[in-house]
C-alpha cells in the first residue's frame, strides 16, 4: 500500500503513519518550506529498524546515533520506537527536519555550508525549541569551524539561523541563499559577518 497526501510525500511502509502525534504539524511546514522554496517535487520516506540497516541501505558509515538522513530525495529515518524516549524531539519534527535537507540541497545554487543546512533544518523544523534556553549562551560563535564532533554544533547553528532571520527575515534569508554562488564571504552569511552577529 502506497501513502498519499496532498505533501507530495510518499512510502511504502506505513508502519510511521501511526507514530505521527501531530499530522497538522506536518502538514502545514512541509507546504511552507515549498511555498519558501519553490519546491514541487516528490519525497519518499523510507523506514529502517536500525542504523546498521540504514548503513547498510546507502553503503557508507553513518554514526551510531544518527536517526535520519537524507539520499537523493529520499528521507532515511530509524524507527521511531528506537529513539522516542531519548527526549531529542518528534518524529514529526525528524521528517520537517530532512525535508528541509532535500529542499536545500534541490534548489541552492552553490554547496551550503554546515552550519547553515543544520541550522535552517533545527529552526524550520521546530527543533530549535527544544534547547533549553540557557543552552544559547554556550554557542561557538566561528560555525564555519564546527562539524558534527562538536558537541555545540546545532545549538550554535540553530542560534547563528535565528539570528539571521530576526535580523533580515525568514523570506530575504531564503531568497538570498537562493540566489547566492558563495556563502563564506557573503555581505550576510560570511563567516566575520555571521561570527559578528552571534557576538552581538
Amino acid at each position: 500500500m502506497l501513502w498519499r497526501n496532498n505533501l507530495n510525500i510518499l512510502t511504502d511502509n506505513l508502519i510511521f503513519i501511526n507514530q505521527l502525534q501531530n499530522f497538522d504539524v506536518l502538514n502545514e511546514s512541509i507546504l511552507y518550506i515549498r511555498f519558501l522554496f519553490g519546491f514541487r517535487s516528490k519525497v519518499w520516506i523510507k523506514w529502517f529498524d536500525s542504523v546498521e540497516e540504514l548503513q547498510r541501505y546507502v553503503g557508507v558509515p553513518i554514526p551510531s546515533w544518527v536517526i535520519g538522513t537524507i539520499y537523493g530525495k529520499d528521507i532515511l529515518i530509524v524507527n521511531y520506537e528506537r529513539w522516542k524516549h531519548k527526549n531529542i524531539g518528534t518524529l514529526e519534527e525528524l521528517i520537517i527536519h530532512e525535508f528541509s535537507h532535500i529542499v536545500l540541497h534541490s534548489k541552492l545554487r552553490s554547496s551550503c555550508p554546515l552550519w547553515l543546512d543544520e541550522g535552517l533544518a533545527v529552526y524550520l523544523s521546530g527543533q530549535i525549541n527544544n534547547f533549553a534556553l540557557d543552552a544559547f549562551n554556550h554557542v561557538k560563535t566561528d560555525v564555519y569551524n564546527l562539524n558534527y564532533d562538536d558537541e555545540v554544533f546545532y545549538i550554535s547553528s540553530a542560534k547563528a539561523v535565528k539570528k539571521l532571520v530576526d535580523s533580515f527575515g525568514v523570506n530575504s534569508i531564503i531568497d538570498r541563499m537562493l540566489i547566492l554562488e558563495s556563502f563564506e564571504n557573503d555581505a550576510i552569511f560570511g563567516r566575520q559577518q555571521v561570527k559578528a552577529l552571534l557576538e552581538r
